[in-house]
């Protein structure tokens, strides 16, 4: 970093929209191919990657030890940071490109269903959800 030389680099299949977020001794990164992809972010090699059924345009979150993702699959995904394995999974009635906000043990996203919704972070239950007028594509500010 200290200068600029390029140390590893990455490539999946389509094109890469989301925002590098740090997990561990890994970088997470979605992209287009639906794909999930921790790569190490001394190596570059890959760790861990985790398929979804749509693209992936929004950043993931990191909170403690688990990895919040949104895909275009309308689903809103809790993988485990150290392996990239499932915890739940919560479906929604049209895409997300949102980036996911975890707050007090709550994760808040909106989705192109025209709802905003908070889940439990823990078990992916519906706390509450509020139907809007437009579809949701801005992440929630923390």
């Amino acid at each position: 970093a200290r200068t600029g030389k390029e140390v590893w680099n990455f490539t999946s299949k389509e094109k890469i929209s989301s925002s590098p977020v740090p997990a561990k001794q890994n970088v997470l990164v979605g992209s287009w191919d639906g794909n999930l992809y921790a790569v190490n972010m001394k190596s570059g090699e890959l760790a861990f990657k985790f398929e979804t059924g749509g693209r992936i345009t929004a950043a993931p979150t990191v909170s403690a030890d688990t990895i919040y993702l949104s895909s275009h699959d309308g689903y809103l995904y809790a993988l485990s940071a150290a392996d990239g394995s499932l915890n739940w999974k919560f479906k929604t009635g049209n895409k997300i490109f949102a980036t996911p906000m975890v707050m007090d043990g709550i994760v808040f996203v909106g989705s192109w269903d025209k709802t905003f919704y908070a889940i439990d972070a823990a078990t992916g239950g519906v706390k509450w959800k509020l139907a809007g007028a437009e579809t949701y594509s801005i992440s929630p500010a923390g």
